[in-house]
């Protein structure tokens, strides 16, 4: 009888230490899978408010060679993180709404970054209170910061868009900036230097200023 009864404490013992060893495990597991979740946020937060900030560094540099007159030019450094970086050639507005004429910078991840998600432009720009196709030169910005949020694939992927995006000005002519890419339309992380360029301004009105964004 005592040895059948050693025998069943040590069976018991046995027990208790694998359902430890389990509830360990699990415990670590859960605690590396949240944790990941969150680092995986925070560095996409990150990446989102530092293409935000450089975006408007850029409108910055836009500006500055829109004055300056043709040929004045800028140079600024962007790191693409694991987003991707590009130019949107084209007409500025689609009806009444943001179309192309601008810097893009889309970045995918797992969780949403912004409240939005049917692919519609929303304003974030800290400076300026409208994206109407035609705003006034006396109190708007040709470029502003605009974002929108997509969700879709079977890994149920966000996809967050940020844009500067350039208009026409108006107060007695009409002003527009026309955004043209150099040899690279697109780029997909690290970093790159981008050389902003005036290219001249028509001589009639409209007066468009074409500026050059060339991403190397």
């Amino acid at each position: 009888m005592p040895r059948k009864s050693s025998s069943k404490k040590g069976q018991i013992t046995s027990l208790s230490t694998v359902l430890i060893v389990i509830v360990i495990i699990v415990l670590v597991f859960s605690t590396y899978v949240w944790g990941r979740g969150m680092l995986d946020q925070y560095e996409a937060r990150t990446s989102a408010n530092y293409a935000q900030g450089k975006l408007l560094e850029l409108r910055t540099d836009i500006l500055e060679v829109l004055h300056d007159g043709s040929n004045s030019t800028r140079v600024m450094q962007f790191d693409a993180g694991e987003g991707k970086l590009g130019i949107l050639e084209g007409p500025s507005c689609s009806g009444s709404m943001p179309g192309a004429n601008g810097i893009f910078y889309e970045l995918e991840t797992e969780r949403q970054l912004i409240d939005s998600t049917e692919d519609k432009w929303i304003l974030i720009d800290p400076t300026d209170d409208s994206f109407a196709c035609t705003a006034s030169y006396d109190s708007h910005y040709s470029g502003v910061l605009l974002t929108k949020g997509n969700v879709g694939g079977v890994a149920k992927q966000y996809t967050t868009d940020y844009m500067l995006w350039f208009r026409n000005l108006t107060a007695a002519d009409t002003y527009a900036v026309k955004i043209s890419a150099g040899s690279v339309v697109e780029v997909s992380g690290g970093t790159h230097t981008i050389v902003i360029k005036n290219l001249g301004t028509t001589s009639s009105t409209p007066y468009v200023t074409t500026i050059r964004v060339d991403i190397q």
